[in-house]
């Protein structure tokens, strides 16, 4: 399996298959040609469905989706750097325990601390003030270190 027969079907499908998602969960290989091909090649509609494909697989059944799986959808999500996608990941922090402990606050933080900030206290909906309010607390304590980093080309995260 090649990343361009992979965003090939996309295009013609608009769905990721099973096979695809079982790929890039297991294959580190692909994972990191997925992540380098959409920094030169986005295509924010597969991001997008691959992180509710998994969001949604993580709900029906939580042993079949990990937290590494759900960061690394939200990581190349937030390459795209479109502020509004904040709050799909806030929704993916928010899928269950676990995930709220351990899916990291920086995938929401693609756009620097202002930006996400700024923008989730304009929105009315709950959902974006609590991640205003989890944000800015975190903030305040400093929780987050090296956001530059985060998003850097030079770094591969953990969990890709």
């Amino acid at each position: 399996m090649d990343i361009q027969t992979i965003l090939a079907d996309f295009t013609k499908t608009k769905t990721i298959s099973e096979a695809v998602i079982q790929s890039l969960q297991s294959d580190e290989v692909l994972r990191i040609e997925l992540q380098n091909f959409l920094r030169n090649n986005p295509n924010r509609a597969f991001a997008t469905t691959l992180l509710e494909d998994l969001m949604k697989k993580r709900q029906n059944n939580p042993l079949k989706t990990e937290l590494e799986d759900l960061m690394y959808a939200a990581y190349l999500l937030g390459l795209h750097r479109q502020i509004e996608d904040c709050l799909k990941i806030w929704d993916c922090k928010n899928l269950d325990f676990d995930t709220y402990c351990g899916l990291d606050a920086e995938l929401m933080l693609f756009a620097g601390w202002e930006t996400t900030l700024n923008f989730l206290r304009k929105l009315p909906q709950a959902n974006a003030q609590k991640a205003f309010q989890y944000l800015s607390e975190l903030k305040q304590s400093n929780g987050v270190e090296d956001l530059d980093d985060y998003f850097s080309v030079k770094l591969i995260p953990w969990f890709v």
